[in-house]
């Protein structure tokens, strides 16, 4: 969709043909993230304790109001902890804790996963699915369902992995141990294919498998068997004291069962193990600190958040994101900086631009907002004239907002480009013209 026709930008970027409506809310949902900056003072206080066992554990103690943003107060709650350092625990609590199996493997999910922890881009990993997917190793690779429907013999599916040199212990047991759990269910389903999983065995070296097709493979046949396990259970301590009437505490996890993460080396679970305390026990912590730090900005969003941020906003689809992502670097409005997306130089100038309009267009909402009619109509809820003459409408609103402003947008860019003649004549063949020329209603479809 050309929203303005911008021609002098030819002198900033050659290959930029359009600004597309889907790119630049990705990119917008990248630069929310990258503004915001605000730098606070926040003070934390730690306490520990050799263990009452005395094998040199240390644990550390958590203040139970986090920070203060006020130097001078959290001063005076320090130099009051100083004065009475004597600590008394006030509650000792054990819980049981479960980390939950992954879901089943959908499109965004499988993207997210694998731009993480394999360090693949988006439109690679599906790329390579569909090679695995043709090849008939893995199922549709296109999916927003994370739901198996009980037709599928998933046990049957679990038996093919029994010979896996790496895995195949792991899938017998569950098959044989009494450890098969079947899969719990997500939000999504498409009705029209099953989450990703496996459909015949594929090793290492064994089947003609590229690097990435084997990386990709592993991730969809791991994450399987994981879904057909069971939850990880842990038991965790929570120890509270008090020390001058402040609380603190400090937290302890011990894993009993790994189940599925034995399968899932993609996540980890692991926590700090806690000595004995007893109720009412009396100590002298080992050491009381007073640290000082400074809000930092938001890091840049990678890939997988980028991808989480657009599923969120409804922007693209499980079939679309990555083209999204792509497009955005093609065009270079983002460029990616090892695992992290940076706007360019035309990205802020962009935002920039049309900020200086009044106009929201980069924002996530109006593209949302459209994805999320297509779906009422594909739901026989919504008219596609109603959303045609809605979407129209709100084209019309934005292009009467920017008509006539053409040169504080070029203004607003040229500062971006010290050096480069933007062209601020609107006459003649300029800008101007390209807008001003325009009848809104020449715009608009022939009944």
């Amino acid at each position: 969709m050309d929203l303005v026709n911008f021609q002098h930008l030819d002198l900033l970027l050659k290959d930029l043909n359009s600004f597309n409506n889907s790119c630049l809310k990705t990119f917008g949902i990248s630069m929310l993230n990258m503004r915001s900056n605000d730098l606070t003072l926040i003070i934390n206080l730690n306490r520990s304790r050799q263990s009452k066992l005395g094998e040199k554990q240390m644990v550390e103690f958590t203040w139970a109001r986090h920070h203060i943003f006020d130097e001078h107060v959290a001063t005076v709650f320090y130099e009051k902890c100083l004065e009475n350092k004597e600590a008394t625990v006030i509650s000792v609590q054990g819980n049981p804790k479960s980390r939950f199996r992954p879901l089943p493997l959908s499109t965004i999910n499988m993207q997210k996963i694998a731009t993480s922890k394999l360090r693949m881009d988006s439109h690679r990993v599906m790329e390579v699915a569909e090679k695995l997917y043709n090849k008939g190793f893995i199922s549709y690779p296109r999916t927003e369902t994370e739901i198996y429907t009980r037709t599928l013999n998933l046990e049957g599916l679990v038996q093919t992995q029994r010979q896996h040199p790496m895995w195949g212990n792991f899938a017998v047991e569950l098959l044989e141990d009494g450890k098969f759990l079947w899969p719990r269910n997500g939000k999504n389903d498409d009705k029209a294919h099953p989450p990703i999983h496996p459909v015949k065995l594929a090793t290492k070296d064994g089947h003609g498998l590229t690097v990435d097709e084997w990386r990709v493979y592993e991730l969809v046949a791991r994450h399987f068997l994981a879904c057909c396990s069971r939850d990880a259970v842990g038991f965790e301590t929570i120890v509270k004291i008090d020390i001058a009437k402040e609380i603190f505490q400090a937290k302890g996890l011990i894993i009993r069962e790994y189940n599925w993460l034995e399968v899932y080396p993609y996540e980890k679970w692991s926590g700090n193990t806690l000595p004995l305390f007893d109720l009412h026990e009396k100590f002298i912590p080992k050491e009381i600190g007073f640290k000082q730090s400074r809000t930092t900005p938001p890091l840049l969003l990678t890939e997988n958040e980028l991808i989480t941020q657009m599923d969120k906003n409804g922007i693209g689809t499980d079939a679309t994101i990555h083209e999204h992502i792509k497009t955005i670097q093609e065009r270079q409005y983002a460029e990616k900086q090892g695992i992290y997306f940076k706007p360019t130089k035309l990205g802020y100038a962009l935002v920039e631009a049309y900020e200086s309009t009044g106009s929201e267009l980069w924002r996530p909402g109006l593209r949302a907002a459209m994805e999320l009619n297509m779906t009422e109509i594909s739901r026989g809820n919504m008219t596609k004239e109603v959303f045609l003459n809605g979407c129209l409408d709100q084209m019309e609103q934005i292009f009467r907002q920017m008509k006539g402003k053409e040169t504080t947008i070029l203004e607003v860019m040229q500062k971006h480009y010290d050096g480069v003649n933007m062209g601020t004549d609107i006459g003649g063949t300029g800008v101007g013209n390209d807008l001003n020329g325009i009848n809104i209603e020449d715009c608009r479809p022939l009944k």
